[in-house]
Parts: structure tokens; sequence; C-alpha cells
């Protein structure tokens, strides 16, 4: 299985705008990260921070429209961006992506994708040194949380 390969035949679905980056943005965001890491990739201690952060759940079975109220409703800034890069983990590439028309398929992308423990949505703004991070924890969707 190659999950880049899988996203892109995902996003071309879809009819979603992406663009695979190099690794030297993965490495970049890996080192952002590395103090984040609570001694497994499985768990990031968003405590250590020192930021506003928040774990939705539902007590219902999620499904598209649900996804769609909720994506809609949320006050994550990250959303106003045009576009938003997809991390995966420290060895995949970073894929830049359309914010909106992803999002529209996010239901259809976390049913397609639910083996994965986790993505993570991200902007970076270099001159500033800034990342604005959403972390979605897609095979605990199907528990009733994101």
């Amino acid at each position: 299985m190659n999950l880049i390969k899988d996203i892109e035949v995902f996003c071309r679905k879809y009819e979603i705008d992406f663009s695979i980056m190099s690794l030297d943005l993965t490495d970049e965001i890996n080192e952002f990260m590395s103090p984040l890491w609570q001694g497994t990739t499985g768990k990031m201690n968003w405590e250590i921070t020192n930021t506003d952060f928040s774990k939705l759940s539902f007590p219902n079975e999620i499904y598209n429209t649900v996804i769609n109220k909720i994506v809609s409703n949320l006050k994550f800034k990250l959303l106003n961006e045009e576009n938003v890069y997809l991390y995966f983990s420290g060895s995949e590439p970073v894929i830049k992506i359309n914010t909106n028309e992803f999002f529209l398929n996010l239901f259809n992308f976390m049913d397609e994708f639910c083996f994965l423990d986790f993505i993570y949505f991200l902007s970076i703004d270099s001159s500033k040194k800034d990342i604005k991070l959403v972390e979605l924890r897609i095979f605990e969707y199907i528990c009733g949380n994101l």
C-alpha cells in the first residue's frame, strides 16, 4: 500500500486540487513537532504547547451531514486558509490541498482512510515562524471522536 498514491487517487476522484511537497517541508514539520510527542507518535502532548486546544466528541454515529455541519461551524483560523498541508508522519511527503474542496469531502476521506491513527492539517507562515495545526484522529471517529 502506498498512502500518498492512494490519497492522489482520492483527490482526483473527488476533484480536489492538491500538490505533493518536497520532503524538506516534512523535515521542517518534524523538527517543529518533535518536542510535542509524548514518548510515542501515538499521543500528542497538547498541554505543553501553551495554546488553546479542544477535543470534540460525538455521542451518536458520525455521518457526512454531521461532519459538514461541525466543520462549517468551527472557528479554526486554519479553515480560513485557501490551502492547508496534510501531514501524516515523519516519513511521508506533506500534501498541499485546497481547504474548501477537501473539507467538503472530509467524511469520505475519513471513511476511506479510517485505518490512519491521525493526520494533521497545518498552515505555515514562514515569515512569522507560525504554524496553525488541527489534529484529526481518524481511527477514533469510529468511536465517535473527532
